[in-house]
């Protein structure tokens, strides 16, 4: 796929966030809209409210499956 990176954190008032970083190779952009963030192509993140990092983990690795193929 490319060079990324994501970090997932818990964040206060029951948030998720995932912040996306890439080497220009991975839109994290569209990544991070395809789970209600936004950003730029090198550079973005998203908050989901009422999840656990296990579920946001699972959402984002299923976004990058699907932008393998």
């Amino acid at each position: 796929m490319g060079s990324a990176a994501f970090v997932i954190t818990k964040q206060p008032g029951d948030l998720i966030g995932i912040s996306a970083r890439s080497t220009g190779k991975v839109n994290v952009q569209t990544l991070m809209e395809a789970l209600g963030g936004g950003g730029h192509f090198t550079n973005a993140a998203t908050q989901i409210k009422n999840s656990s990092i296990g579920d946001v983990e699972n959402q984002l690795r299923a976004e990058l499956t699907k932008n393998e193929q």
